[in-house]
């Protein structure tokens, strides 16, 4: 899998999308933040880095959406303007809302300027299951063992993983991280599945870790447009085996 993001393009790439130097400063000032937020990934704490360059990556994104060659939505003064004001709301607009507070407060689809509390797979998942199936702790503990075993397994290689993240690293790595993310949040919204459809748990286990990139795309809203292809929350690894990046 090859990974482009936003700031991976060159000043002079960039230039070829408008010669307003307005334009151009904000697309270096905005590279040079989200480059510098990957040099200290292996001193500073992911949950507070990922919110940070989500935030870069939803404006470069607008940036590169109305610098299109030829295609201005608005006057060239008004982009900035224009992207500075909607940012946040064009971020939430993208994926579809979890109807779970615990996964819209740690799932790396949410996480934007503010520093994530925990990630979703250090959460507390009989406590979560408790609530959306609403059945007793020691009800899920009983009935849900593989569900929880498996969310456990999950979290270990995120652990390892993170421990593995530096800025030579990240490009492959954080792919990964999204998938974990991922499984994590279809674990736990769509844990009522296996009752509505008679599913055993082996079962349901085998739908959450298959066709992960469908289930993954599945989360976002519409259509991309060209520009969005280089977007951070859009890469990730579909075939992702966390497990042999360690051996």
């Amino acid at each position: 899998m090859k990974v482009r993001y936003y700031w991976d393009y060159s000043t002079f790439e960039f230039k070829m999308r408008t010669s307003k130097v307005e334009l151009i400063n904000y697309f270096n000032k905005n590279k040079k933040y989200a480059v510098e937020l990957i040099d200290s990934v292996n001193r500073d704490e992911l949950r507070v880095i990922i919110p940070q360059l989500n935030l870069i990556n939803e404006k470069m994104k607008l940036l590169f959406f109305y610098t299109q060659q030829n295609e201005f939505l608005f006057e060239e003064v008004e982009i900035i303007p224009a992207i500075e004001h909607d940012y946040i709301r064009t971020f939430y607009e993208e994926v579809e809302i979890s109807p779970v507070r615990e996964i819209l407060e740690s799932s790396l689809l949410y996480a934007i300027d503010k520093p994530v509390e925990c990630f979703i797979w250090e959460r507390n998942i009989t406590q979560i299951l408790t609530k959306v199936l609403g059945l007793s702790a020691s009800e899920v503990l009983h009935h849900y063992q593989d569900w929880i075993v498996y969310f456990y397994e999950q979290r270990q290689l995120a652990r390892k993983i993170i421990r593995n993240l530096s800025d030579k690293t990240f490009k492959l790595l954080f792919p990964k991280l999204l998938v974990i993310d991922c499984k994590c949040k279809e674990l736990i919204e769509d844990a009522n599945l296996q009752k509505e459809f008679h599913l055993t748990s082996n079962e349901y286990l085998r739908i959450v870790n298959s066709d992960i990139d469908r289930t993954y795309f599945n989360n976002f809203l519409f259509q991309y447009e060209t520009s969005e292809i280089n977007s951070l929350r859009l890469q990730i690894d579909p075939n992702v085996n966390c497990k042999e990046i360690f051996v």
